[in-house]
């Protein structure tokens, strides 16, 4: 029979085993490879990846902040894989993370990348392994990149710069990955292409692109979050705070991190537009404005905004 100080620090020792077991980890994520493409090759070895991948996203802790399951943020990694030769794969990765509205059923998109310099090597059931001061892995350190990156832009949608230690993470492996000599360069590399990995978290992290994070926080806390009351006053703030971004445009002209930020986010600016009081005259000159705004700094879709004002 034990005594009483061993059942104690049995009681003890089930407590911390539970806590650990039961802490909640930042992420709900799906990942799907679609390997169509590829012929030949055992489908066991995908089925083990995408198995081991959703784990290594979904069990570690990446932050050592408290995370209820509720705030787990929900994101998706789709791989299309388009060529092999023996273990190294080359593809695409699509990286999408959503945040939900305050008090409403929906949520918003955060984050939709499509990564085309995507590569890695890989055996089936090989540890999926990540230690951001040695990275070994092509497919691990790509994913803790997005995962950091995620983790940047939720935080500051939430809190003004509030993701500013997570989007550092993600400077400190693109930083370490371009100067490796085990990881593959493809992505890395920022004078191979003006829309790649380092280029966007270099674009993210700078003092040139602190207005637009800044707008992020307004768009999402101040406006979207806000509109669930009161629509007036949260698309206000939405549109109203366009006409900072200029000042973005301005100094980074067609930059790889606003082309994103309005990739998810043009349907929820043109809904808005849409149902503005068209007899409320001061409604009416803000639409007009928001529109001429727009025009500038997302000119790839400026033909869909000059519809708005006919």
């Amino acid at each position: 029979m034990m005594n009483n100080k061993r059942v104690k620090t049995l009681v003890v020792f089930i407590i911390l085993m539970l806590g650990f077991t039961l802490q909640a980890q930042e992420f709900n994520a799906k990942v799907v490879i679609d390997h169509r493409q590829i012929q030949g090759t055992n489908v066991s070895v995908f089925e083990d990846l995408e198995s081991s991948l959703t784990e290594f996203v979904n069990n570690r802790s990446w932050t050592d902040d408290d995370y209820q399951p509720s705030e787990r943020i929900e994101c998706n990694f789709y791989i299309t894989l388009s060529e092999v030769d023996g273990n190294a794969y080359t593809g695409s990765l699509m990286v999408t993370a959503r945040r939900p509205i305050y008090n409403a059923s929906i949520s918003t998109t955060l984050f939709n990348v499509v990564d085309n310099d995507f590569k890695f090597t890989y055996d089936e059931y090989e540890q999926l392994v990540f230690n951001k001061n040695s990275l070994k892995q092509d497919l691990t350190t790509d994913f803790a990149f997005y995962i950091y990156t995620i983790l940047g832009l939720d935080a500051d949608s939430f809190k003004e710069f509030g993701g500013t230690k997570y989007l550092n993470e993600a400077l400190n492996i693109a930083s370490t990955a371009q100067s490796s000599s085990v990881l593959n360069s493809a992505g890395w590399d920022r004078l191979e292409s003006k829309q790649n990995r380092s280029v966007l978290i270099s674009e993210l992290t700078s003092s040139e692109f602190r207005t637009l994070r800044a707008y992020s926080y307004k768009y999402h806390r101040l406006g979207l979050d806000v509109m669930s009351e009161n629509v007036d006053k949260g698309s206000k703030v939405i549109l109203n705070g366009l006409k900072s971004l200029e000042s973005v445009e301005n100094r980074a002209p067609s930059s790889y991190t606003m082309l994103l930020f309005f990739d998810v986010k043009t349907e929820e600016i043109k809904n808005i537009l849409k149902e503005m009081d068209t007899e409320d005259d001061s409604a009416v000159k803000q639409k007009e404005e928001a529109i001429e705004v727009l025009k500038k700094v997302d000119a790839s879709r400026s033909r869909d905004y000059e519809r708005l004002s006919k």
